[in-house]
């Protein structure tokens, strides 16, 4: 609940500076402060949706209703409020990109002005004609200075989709070297649960080595014993005779 009143402030906040900046444009009269006040608008509005992803991420996470609803309809009514203030940017963003090329409204009626050649001598059609001669060298100027713009914006494209195209170059490295560990890991696995197996096998072996040579051992004692017993006990002769007695036979 903390990151998502953290985002619902920033949205409100953010929100509000858009406007401002946006109410700014649309009084904006100079060509360059226009042009700082739309690059500034094109950073809040990507600031903005990042925002609203965030936002949205973090309402979606809640999982108690009572606390999760407000925060919906918080997050509505702020997306709705973006997509107008996106929608009137557009507008006076294309606006004020149409007056760039002739300048405003009133040196627009002007320019026209000067091509009406009634009631007028030589003189004045002449400083008419050095005017409008001025005025479309200046509008020119403003043109090429729109066009050396969007070269500059293309290079740093440019500049950006090199830099990403090396950093997918990195990324695929990384995987690649990635996909060689895990086989070599594999591998090393493999082997070890091989050598293991192996092991495991000798032991088993030396173990029953261990069990027969015992066993041949008790079977041998077992077995002399009982001879020895077979010689004692079941034997027929009789005691010694002594030498010193005579024997008689009858």
């Amino acid at each position: 609940m903390g990151d998502a009143s953290f985002w619902d402030t920033e949205y409100s906040k953010e929100l509000d500076n858009f406007k401002s900046l946006l109410t700014k444009l649309k009084e904006a009269i100079k060509d360059d402060i226009r042009q700082s006040l739309i690059k500034q608008l094109e950073d809040k509005s990507n600031r903005l949706k990042e925002i609203k992803k965030s936002f949205g991420l973090e309402v979606r996470l809640i999982k108690n209703k009572d606390v999760k609803v407000p925060f919906d309809e918080k997050m509505r009514g702020y997306n709705e409020e973006f997509t107008q203030l996106l929608d009137n940017f557009r507008t006076v963003k294309m606006s004020a990109q149409r007056s760039e090329l002739l300048g405003n409204a009133q040196a627009k009626e002007k320019f026209i002005d000067l091509f009406n050649s009634d009631g007028k001598n030589n003189d004045e059609l002449l400083i008419g004609a050095n005017k409008i001669q001025d005025l479309t060298e200046a509008s020119l100027n403003r043109t090429k200075q729109k066009i050396e713009e969007s070269k500059n914006v293309a290079v740093a494209t440019l500049e950006q989709l090199e830099d990403q195209r090396k950093q997918i170059n990195d990324i695929q490295e990384d995987v690649n070297n990635l996909d060689a560990n895990l086989t070599k890991a594999k591998t090393l696995v493999f082997g070890f649960a091989k050598r293991l197996a192996s092991d495991r096998v000798v032991q088993i072996m030396t173990a029953l080595n261990i069990i027969a040579l015992g066993s041949i051992i008790v079977y041998v004692l077992y077995t002399k014993k009982s001879l020895g017993n077979n010689n004692t006990g079941g034997s027929n002769v009789g005691p010694p005779i002594p030498s010193n007695h005579s024997v008689v036979f009858l």
